[in-house]
């Protein structure tokens, strides 16, 4: 009975989530690739390795701990694995998504622009801050956006530019 109740509250708060994260991402602007260099304090290719999701505010919401096995650090130093907050997911067969959040699909291999939170990191730009790499080449929601060479130089020259009085 507990348990029926639950889900029908998680269910009930994830139909308001979706309704109004479809509005949020309909209204959101794209976010320019200088500013999300800017913005975030660390920029990685991996692979995502391994994602559980749970629930957090007392059951009310429901995020996901994503493990992304980091092989180029493009800003910042970190290799090897680290773990990605994301909101939405699925538990107990209850699902919830947040529609500015990024996909981050087991197996795929992205680049991802980060900043910490806690002992976790989070995307910078939501789901802007999430690009895929398929070989070398580098897409953004389906645009492609070069090499992965290509952005290591745009972050050279950002970060440059950056440093200038």
């Amino acid at each position: 009975m507990l348990q029926e109740v639950r889900r029908r509250r998680a269910l009930a708060l994830a139909l308001a989530a979706l309704l109004a994260a479809g509005t949020a991402r309909a209204s959101m602007q794209k976010v320019p690739l200088e500013e999300l260099i800017r913005s975030a304090q660390l920029i990685v290719a991996g692979k995502v390795l391994d994602a559980q999701s749970e629930f957090v505010d007392g059951g009310g919401q429901i995020s996901t701990l994503v493990t992304v096995d980091v092989f180029d650090d493009l800003k910042g130093k970190h290799l090897g694995p680290l773990t990605v907050r994301v909101g939405g997911g699925q538990v107990d067969g209850v699902a919830m998504s947040q529609e500015d959040e990024p996909s981050l699909v087991v197996g795929s291999t992205v680049v991802l622009f980060l900043e910490p939170q806690d002992a976790d990191f989070v995307v910078t730009g939501a789901f802007q801050g999430n690009l895929r790499l398929l070989g070398d080449a580098i897409y953004r929601n389906g645009e492609s956006l070069g090499t992965l060479d290509e952005l290591r130089q745009s972050i050279a020259r950002v970060l440059k530019t950056k440093e200038k009085p």
